[in-house]
This record gives C-alpha cells, structure tokens and sequence, in this order.
C-alpha cells in the first residue's frame, strides 16, 4: 500500500507534467499567433507595395464606328484594334515599356518606351490607325493583345502580363525586356525586327454587315 508521501510525490510529478504540457501548448499557440501576424504583417506591406501599381495597365480595343473618320480605310481602321493605358494612382511611373503580342509571331514585341507617365483621370488611346507609322500599321493591325513593364515611384519594378495579372519583378528582368506570359518568362524583340504580313485592304470588323464588294478599295 502507498504510503502518503509516494502519493504526494506522484501528485507533484504530475502537476510538473501538466505544467510542462500546458507551456508546450502556450508555446505553440504563442508561435503560430506570430506566424499569423507576420503574414499578416506580409500582406499588407505587398498591399501597400503594388497599391499604386494596381493603377497601372493597358489594353487592346476597338472604337465604335461613330469615331471612324477615315471613310476611304474604313475597312482597315474598323479591324484596328487600339492600345489604351491608364496611370490612376496617385503617382507617375517610370521608364514604362508597351509591348504587343502579335498573331504572326511568338513573343513579345517592343513598341513603346516612356520615360515617365503621369497619372491619368481617363485611359489615353496610345494607338490608332491614324497615329500609326507606316511601318508599324501592318504590326498593329494583327495585334492581340499587349503587356507593360514599369518602375514606380518607389523604384520597385512591375510588369502586367497581358491576361491582365501583376506581377512585381526584379530589376534585371525588366531591364533585358523579359517579358512574363503564363508560367513562362519570353524575351522580346523590337517591332522593327520582325516583318509582318502585309495590310489586307479587305479586313473588316467580325459582324460588319457589309460585304467584300462594298469596303472601300473594292
């Protein structure tokens, strides 16, 4: 039979085990509630990182036919798809590069460069049939969609791939023009450096109720 003092040795042991168990958990729960903030903590520095990049993108388009001016090349300008771009932060962006995705090639092309961009109450049209430089308009007219590489104000490096998603990049990558595309990384090429199929005086709008016999040029 246990004598008194065996038991209040046992009852001390476990009490020192509880005790043990109960700093174990505390110290665990302490851990993971640190855990918790630093990514909280994490969250909110990208948040406040890309906030004035969220601002920044660009686009391809087409303007209604009540814009169309150019009667004689209605059949080329209504198939134009436009570059629009809108800076709605707070701050200019710097060294910003415009670069087209095209139907005749693989990757990227580089179009454009601006030293600064300032911000912007309403998407500026960067594109247009009219604006076009001779040898750009057959680039332009096959155009499918377009990525923006940038510095904001900060210095931090950003770039928009065409499907619409942000991602902040390093310096070096949107120095050497690599631009992001899915899961994979493409370099670029001047838009002078390819040679695009030639204008189709036939191209037209999906859904133009006229027919090739009524496009100007027929």
């Amino acid at each position: 039979m246990a004598s008194v003092g065996d038991i209040a040795t046992w009852v001390g042991s476990a009490g020192t085990w509880v005790g043990l168990g109960a700093a174990i958990y505390a110290g665990r729960a302490a851990f993971q509630l640190l855990r918790l903030e630093r990514q909280r903590d994490h969250e909110r520095e990208q948040d406040r990182r890309s906030a004035q990049a969220s601002g920044v993108a660009a686009w391809t388009g087409h303007r209604p036919d009540t814009d169309m001016i150019t009667s004689a090349a209605y059949s080329v300008e209504a198939a134009y798809p436009d570059v629009y771009l809108i800076n709605s932060s707070k701050l200019p962006v710097y060294d910003l590069r415009l670069y087209l995705w095209v139907d005749f090639h693989a990757g990227p092309l580089l179009w454009q460069i601006r030293a600064t961009v300032p911000p912007t109450l309403r998407p500026e049209r960067v594109s247009s049939f009219l604006l076009a430089r001779v040898n750009e308009a057959a680039v332009m007219a096959r155009t499918t969609g377009v990525s923006l590489s940038f510095r904001d104000a900060e210095g931090n490096c950003w770039q928009r791939s065409r499907d619409g998603l942000l991602h902040q990049v390093p310096l070096s990558e949107h120095e050497q023009r690599t631009v992001r595309d899915g899961g994979e990384r493409r370099a670029a090429v001047l838009v002078g450096d390819v040679e695009p199929p030639p204008l189709r005086p036939g191209l037209r709008r999906p859904g133009d109720p006229r027919t090739d016999d009524t496009l100007p040029g027929r």
